[in-house]
């Protein structure tokens, strides 16, 4: 994988229009493998990446790790809260997103705001078939990943053509920060947030991207460390009102895409029954 877990080269428009070997170079540790990975997740839902990655990358393949859209929808909501930039009730905020031009213009509110837009996994995972073919796209779910890890591992290899693996110990990273402890979160980790206080001490500190390996290796330790002692929270504090919101408004969302893949996802029937 690249240096930076998530560069969005190809999202953002101020990283972009530097040159591809720049991009190339957030591989160097990786130069002699034989695949190497960018795992930008908003790459998915944005509506000119594929047009973009098409010119430089000869024969990408793509990886889709979808969310029950009800759970995806609330964690996200959940994770612009913890960073300041939400301050609306979920349904309200769900209902009136940012437009595509203002999701995508470099603007950080518009990227952790766009509810509605990432959780219809159907309308971009399809723009990435037309654009790149059905068997250069694997679409796997969390809840399947949680219950039969080594089977999905053995999926991706098989998908990406390289040998696999033997047996791995589970792992719980990237886990979401409480409200309370958003900005030491942000400070850990280099993610966006709204208070200017917490940017300039990011500015300070430098991106992680421009660390040494022993530096970043370090501060993935600390960063490891402190956020599994502050991280998560219980689901179960969507209130059922707004869990009959969500499941009503992405219904119809989770019928397409069982459509458009012809899979049934059976692990999402409890929320969305298959009509």
């Amino acid at each position: 994988m690249c240096r930076s877990k998530e560069p969005m080269y190809f999202i953002d428009n101020e990283r972009y229009p530097r040159s591809i070997d720049w991009y190339g170079s957030l591989f160097e540790e990786g130069r002699a493998a034989t695949i190497r990975g960018d795992a930008s997740i908003r790459y998915g839902a944005c509506p000119y990446v594929c047009e973009r990655i098409r010119k430089v990358v000869p024969s990408p393949k793509f990886i889709f790790l979808l969310r029950n859209p009800i759970w995806r929808t609330w964690s996200h909501f959940r994770w612009a809260q913890a960073l300041g930039f939400e301050t609306r009730p979920i349904q309200t905020a769900y209902m009136n997103g940012p437009d595509i031009d203002a999701t995508y213009s470099g603007e950080r509110l518009g990227l952790y705001t766009n509810y509605l837009q990432e959780s219809h996994y159907s309308e971009y995972i399809r723009t990435y078939i037309d654009a790149f073919g059905g068997d250069n796209v694997l679409v796997i779910t969390s809840e399947v990943l949680e219950s039969e890890p080594g089977k999905v591992l053995q999926e991706c290899t098989d998908f990406l053509k390289v040998p696999r693996f033997g047996n791995l110990s589970p792992i719980r990273t990237n886990v979401t920060p409480r409200d309370e402890y958003g900005r030491l979160y942000a400070v850990l980790t280099g993610t966006s947030h709204s208070d200017p206080r917490v940017r300039k001490l990011q500015t300070v500190l430098g991106p992680v991207s421009s660390l040494g390996r022993r530096s970043r290796w370090l501060r993935k330790r600390v960063r490891s460390a402190v956020m599994k002692r502050l991280g998560g929270w219980p689901e179960e504090s969507l209130s059922s009102d707004d869990y009959e919101f969500l499941r009503r408004e992405l219904a119809e969302e989770v019928e397409r895409l069982r459509g458009l893949l012809e899979t049934p996802f059976e692990e999402w029937d409890e929320d969305f029954p298959r009509f």
